[in-house]
């Protein structure tokens, strides 16, 4: 029994100890510093090199794929493993692998290489591939002389590839192309030496692009206006620009420069609440290369601000209806109706009344496709329930002319005045519907600068005629091209345009019109020729030019056209203080984008939007009709 027991424990000993060995992880490796020493390239002479082997297995086999080179493992202090070179006697390098590999364990390849006794420069890899997203190549070189290496310039360095000689892998890298294209290129070793010249290698490098594999990262600024630059950065991107897009939430911005790793954009007008009070918007944004969009992780703050652009127009000096982008007009009057519609006065190139509407991508003509030879339009307003009027320059103050909301079919109409017709030679530059009395009320811009009002209501239910009134006469020959009603009704605002008594802003008291105008700017300065008629700062020491439009905002400021200086100004009449708004002093052309870089070519017609978003500029000498939005 005691015998037995011996037995047993004998037994379970053996089983433990067994079960211990089998759980040890089996390892094999060569340190760094030493698989280092191995691949260095052996000199032409015989040669062999030892190094340690870190490893726990008891057996570990090794085999040489050519003759000239042995391999063997030996037990010297610990498991060794011994490399042994035959003399080079050939003309050229010569390079081989030795395999380690035991149980359990991953196989190790070691590359081993050995210089000629002769010059030798040899490349591995004699022409390459580079398909798709795989941009990274390496050649290895083995080299007993020195040289340089030459390539195309669209293959770049992707490490140190300083030449030496030895062995060694040289790494480099090329940029994406456009899917679906190809390019070819050599890569040069060239001998330093001219008289080893023989010895130089040439490898061919072929790209071809089916697919691009594109990275999003980063991008600057994270805010920025309409217009402004930023800059994405990324990988792959390609360099075809013609495939490449980019959208901050769904509006498309501008591609300005491109490589493989940045793509550089304006920002684009991004659809916001049509609100003042919403100053900013948040944008996704994506970058499209073929069929795959690419997002970024960060939004990027839109900061809304104020942008002057073209609505329609293209320079030429007629009228054309059409699609926004096609259409010509070339107006001096603008007013607008309460869904935002558009109505010019053409009286140059033909007689028209023209409906511009944005929401309809639409330019036409209220009176029909042909000149109106029997009426000259001028100034128009909408009055409260819809109805469109236009003054009519002939006639001396005696017509004007009507246009329903509903089918917006022209109506002339007349004004018989008590006293007599007002003058025997008026010139009717504006319409306006008063705020207060309903009325309307006819500016007439040249003889005594009168102003009559109209009622307007017809004498006979459903007639076309209505009585008139002089309601004010200045008794001088002040060009009112441009006039305007504040909110209230009270206060009616003219221009003087007239250079021998100035240029300037006046208003009139409605209810106290036997107390006639009063100036309210310098008009001793101003005028097309003189050098100050552009003064902002203090409303009283302020001066113009000559001005065809003014119309108040929803902010309760004043904004005059000034067109001989080929600006909008802004009039701030509670502060007394006048401003630019938009345009270049004196610069005379139609450049889109902000306000410091914006310009105007002779502003006369204006109108903002019922939201005070937009404020509609017609441009006459550009022949445009101009945006001056916040977006």
């Amino acid at each position: 029994m005691k015998k037995l027991m011996t037995l047993l424990t004998v037994a379970v000993g053996m089983f433990c100890a067994c079960q211990e060995e089998e759980s040890v992880t089996p390892q094999l490796s060569v340190a760094p510093e030493d698989l280092q020493r191995l691949t260095e390239s052996f000199e032409p002479q015989a040669d062999a090199r030892e190094v340690p082997l870190n490893t726990n297995l008891s057996v570990v086999k090794v085999e040489s794929e050519d003759i000239w080179c042995c391999a063997e493992v030996v037990e010297l202090d610990g498991m060794r493993l011994r490399v042994a070179v035959f003399p080079n006697e050939g003309f050229e390098n010569r390079s081989t692998e030795v395999r380690l590999f035991g149980k359990g364990v991953e196989e190790i390849t070691i590359p081993i290489s050995q210089l000629s006794s002769h010059p030798s420069l040899t490349v591995e890899e004699r022409s390459v591939l580079i398909e798709d997203g795989n941009l990274e190549f390496s050649l290895n070189v083995t080299s007993n002389l020195d040289f340089h290496i030459e390539r195309p310039e669209w293959v770049a360095d992707n490490a140190d590839n300083t030449p030496r000689v030895g062995n060694k892998a040289y790494k480099f890298v090329v940029p994406a192309i456009a899917s679906g294209t190809e390019r070819e290129g050599e890569i040069y070793l060239v001998p330093d030496s001219e008289e080893l010249a023989e010895y130089a290698v040439t490898v061919s490098v072929r790209q071809t692009q089916s697919v691009l594999y594109p990275e999003v990262t980063t991008f600057s600024p994270l805010s920025g206006k309409r217009g402004e630059k930023v800059m994405l950065s990324g990988k792959n991107f390609g360099t075809a620009a013609e495939l490449v897009k980019v959208y901050f939430n769904e509006a498309e911005a501008e591609v300005s420069s491109l490589t493989n790793e940045t793509i550089e954009v304006d920002v684009p007008k991004v659809a916001t609440e049509d609100d003042l009070s919403v100053l900013q918007a948040s944008c996704r944004v994506k970058v499209v290369i073929g069929d795959k969009e690419y997002v970024y992780a960060d939004n990027f703050t839109y900061e809304k601000s104020w942008w002057l652009s073209t609505l329609t127009g293209d320079g030429t000096q007629a009228f054309k209806t059409g699609a926004l982008d096609e259409a010509e007009v070339y107006a001096r009057y603008l007013s607008i109706d309460k869904e935002g519609t558009i109505y010019a006065s053409q009286r140059d190139k033909g007689n028209y009344v023209v409906r511009i509407s944005e929401k309809e991508n639409s330019v036409s003509s209220l009176t029909g496709s042909a000149s109106i030879s029997a009426w000259t339009p001028n100034g128009s307003c909408v009055a409260e329930d819809g109805t469109l009027y236009v003054a009519n320059d002939k006639l001396n103050g005696r017509s004007f002319y009507a246009f329903p909301a509903t089918g917006r079919e022209p109506v002339e109409h007349t004004v018989e005045y008590a006293e007599g017709v007002p003058s025997s030679s008026l010139y009717t530059y504006r319409i306006l519907q008063s705020p207060k009395d309903h009325n309307l009320y006819l500016i007439a811009g040249h003889n005594n600068g009168p102003i009559m009002k109209v009622n307007i209501e017809p004498k006979e239910t459903g007639g076309t005629v209505h009585e008139g009134e002089l309601l004010y006469a200045w008794g001088k020959n002040p060009y009112w091209y441009s006039a305007s009603f504040d909110a209230t009704g009270d206060f009616l605002y003219v221009m003087a345009n007239n250079a021998s008594i100035g240029y300037g802003l006046y208003r009139l008291d409605m209810n106290n019109v036997e107390d006639g105008v009063v100036r309210l700017s310098d008009n001793s300065q101003g005028g097309a020729a003189n050098a100050e008629s552009l003064r902002d700062g203090a409303l009283s020491q302020a001066t113009f030019g000559q001005s065809w439009d003014m119309t108040f905002g929803r902010d309760g400021k004043l904004y005059i056209s000034d067109a001989t200086n080929h600006v909008v100004r802004k009039v701030d009449l509670q502060a007394g203080v006048v401003e630019t708004l938009c345009g270049l002093k004196g610069v005379q052309s139609s450049v889109d984008g902000p306000a410091e870089k914006a310009t105007l070519n002779a502003p006369r017609g204006l109108a903002w939007n019922p939201q005070g978003t937009v404020l509609y500029i017609g441009e006459f000498n550009g022949a445009r009709i101009r945006k001056w939005a916040f977006e």
